[in-house]
């Protein structure tokens, strides 16, 4: 039989450091396997490649433009699927729909954003711990200590 397409794997995980820091009780994340579309996502952000060639010299400059919680930020976007954190007004600090085929996905990517940024440090990285769980090859030091 040939190869059929199945969705996604994910998997819910306990955020038990996050728990622990902040008192709380059962603060979870589900992310899923990325598919080849969402690699291609994640690969976009070292597209952004200049290079400068100087007058009367054999100088050539290559820079690439991202930061590692940039990439952070975006492998979780791409990924997480439902998550229970409250915000501060307390309602779901993220916002997912469902698309055709009943998957979870993070509605709006501003919102995300803003989301994202206004959460601890020590929680984004718990949370990207995750992400890597089932993307290993997005397993990359990215200068930052994991």
């Amino acid at each position: 039989m040939a190869f059929k397409l199945s969705p996604p794997i994910e998997q819910t995980f306990p955020l038990d450091k996050t728990d622990e820091t902040y008192t709380s009780k059962g603060t979870q994340v589900t992310v899923k396997q990325a598919t080849q579309g969402e690699h291609k996502k994640r690969s976009d952000i070292y597209a952004n490649i200049l290079t400068r060639f100087q007058r009367n010299s054999d100088t050539v400059e290559v820079a690439q433009r991202f930061s590692p919680p940039e990439m952070q930020a975006l492998e979780v976007r791409l990924t997480m699927t439902d998550c229970n954190i409250i915000g501060e007004d307390d309602k779901p600090l993220f916002k997912f729909a469902k698309d055709s085929k009943g998957r979870s996905y993070l509605e709006d990517v501003g919102a995300f954003q803003l989301a994202w940024d206004s959460l601890p440090t020590e929680v984004c990285q718990e949370i990207h711990d995750k992400v890597l769980v089932l993307n290993p090859s997005w397993n990359q030091n990215l200068g930052e200590a994991s």
